[in-house]
């Protein structure tokens, strides 16, 4: 707050970092190492008092963040198997808190930081074949340094496809996999007759996916079917007894597109 109206120019410098690093370690194995920094600027004020004379130091921090990648992508077989493994961790800078109430001091916050792995691999055995999977396990903390609501630390994903190029199944192809989401902390508590239901996760689930389809000259035909087990899942709540999100059930589509 300022309420005598004055405040100083804000003035300062401030240098973001970006730097990253790409190398060959061997043939077929690259890695990777990336810095990066951002940053908004504040123009908030701690809390000053009627008529007080606002500083410099009265100015909130400016909120940004520093993000660190590092990885490795590793491709043999003659391009058939490509593997990638990397790091991050993502840290809020500038965090303030407190301040609801002009009884309630503005505080600096310690840097919050957030991490993750992610693995992706994909080959193709033969011609006709094709797989790709994936997981990212991830730490996502809030503000007070709890975990994140609303937020999957743990995804995961599998898809293998196989192309008839040849005899009589010519043009066709056939594919299935799924998709994983980990427990997730809810926004908001479910309510029932007794109130909130305390310490509740939304749990994990796991769908099934499949795709058929056809390929004659230019035009390509494909019929998917998401989510196959009908399967019925909570996605988030509201703050009401009634509020609950859920899944969409199984779905068909049919879709088709022409190749120039």
């Amino acid at each position: 707050s300022n309420p005598s109206g004055d405040r100083p120019v804000k003035k300062g410098n401030r240098r973001p970092i970006r730097l990253g690093v790409v190398g060959t370690i061997v043939p077929g194995l690259n890695a990777y190492l990336s810095y990066n920094e951002t940053f908004s600027i504040s123009r908030g004020l701690r809390f000053v008092r009627v008529g007080g004379i606002v500083t410099g130091a009265d100015f909130l921090p400016d909120p940004g963040s520093s993000t660190k990648e590092g990885g490795i992508h590793l491709a043999m077989l003659d391009q058939r198997l490509n593997i990638n493994a990397s790091y991050y961790a993502i840290s809020q800078t500038g965090r303030t808190g407190g301040g609801t109430s002009s009884f309630e001091p503005i505080v600096n916050l310690p840097d919050n930081t957030n991490t993750g792995v992610e693995f992706q691999i994909t080959a193709a055995p033969t011609d006709n074949w094709f797989v790709v999977g994936s997981v990212t396990k991830a730490s996502i903390q809030d503000v007070g340094g709890a975990r994140s609501r609303d937020f999957a630390e743990t995804l995961a994903n599998f898809f293998t496809k196989y192309t008839f190029r040849e005899g009589a199944a010519k043009g066709w192809g056939i594919g299935a996999g799924f998709n994983h989401y980990g427990d997730k902390v809810p926004a908001t508590l479910p309510s029932g007759t007794a109130g909130p239901v305390r310490n509740y996760m939304i749990p994990a689930v796991t769908t099934f996916d499949a795709t058929v389809s056809y390929g004659w000259d230019n035009w390509v035909f494909q019929f998917n079917g998401s989510n196959l087990a009908d399967k019925l899942y909570v996605t988030r709540f509201g703050s009401s007894v009634l509020a609950v999100w859920v899944s969409t059930g199984r779905t068909w589509t049919l879709s088709t597109r022409y190749r120039w």
